[in-house]
């Protein structure tokens, strides 16, 4: 299993980005930071504009992706013990060779609260969810090679919204399961500072687009608050 790490920055987030490039570095051996803030660009950094939001960002790391897994952290994300998140991630994708797996994260709109969530046979700290956060994650370059067909359309999703639920989507298109770990919860700051209307207002034309061009996964983000993944929590289980 190949993990390629990736460290998303922006602006007023350079000393956080390279506080989390060199514990990765110590981890993984290598990490690519894919940079949106001009004051501050290093040249062994992936340095884009300050008008680059997360939908060029993630873009960019999926055609620079090396590795059977991508490992993405947002700069803003903390935690004291990476290593073993790496380790956990590793051990499930062993034993579940799965689709997306997420560390618990302590502020994110995708919460216990309002998805589901399955327990797994024998992982107490596992839970099988439809759909997880994308502030840090782990994804299975599958469903890279399958969202390339909606790299374009996304990009106008400037702001982003809209990844976690079509990576989501993609994973139980291909049977792949979704997990949430609650053995770790990860920090990240309950603020953003740009434009959430509008951003949701490009999510929506984001996903008018999968709906036109491929249905089976539109119909899996409309349904994701559904049991629609009983048949891939049963294999789990089967484990």
């Amino acid at each position: 299993m190949k993990i390629h790490p990736f460290i998303f920055s922006w602006k007023g987030h350079y000393e956080r980005a390279l506080a989390l490039e060199k514990i990765f570095l110590e981890i993984f051996g290598r990490v690519t930071v894919i940079n949106s803030e001009e004051e501050y660009r290093p040249d062994h950094w992936i340095n884009l504009t300050d008008e680059a939001y997360f939908a060029e960002q993630f873009v960019t790391a999926c055609n620079l992706l090396d590795g059977d897994i991508m490992f993405h952290v947002q700069a803003d994300v903390s935690y004291s013990d990476w290593s073993s998140v790496v380790e956990a991630a590793k051990k499930y994708y062993e034993k579940f060779q799965y689709g997306i797996y997420a560390p618990n994260i302590d502020f994110t709109t995708c919460t216990q609260v309002n998805f589901e969530k399955f327990q797994i046979n024998g992982e107490p700290n596992l839970k099988f969810v439809n759909v997880t956060d994308c502030s840090a994650w782990f994804i299975n370059q599958s469903i890279i090679r399958y969202f390339k067909k909606f790299e374009q359309p996304y990009l106008e999703a400037k702001y982003g919204w809209g990844i976690c639920w079509c990576l989501s989507a993609i994973s139980l298109t291909l049977g792949l399961p979704i997990f949430r770990d609650y053995t770790f919860t990860l920090q990240h700051p309950n603020f953003t500072n740009y434009n959430k209307t509008l951003a949701g207002e490009q999510g929506k034309d984001f996903f008018e687009y999968i709906k036109k061009w491929d249905i089976r996964t539109f119909k899996n983000i409309i349904t994701l608050k559904k049991r629609n993944a009983k048949e891939v929590l049963l294999k789990l289980n089967k484990v």
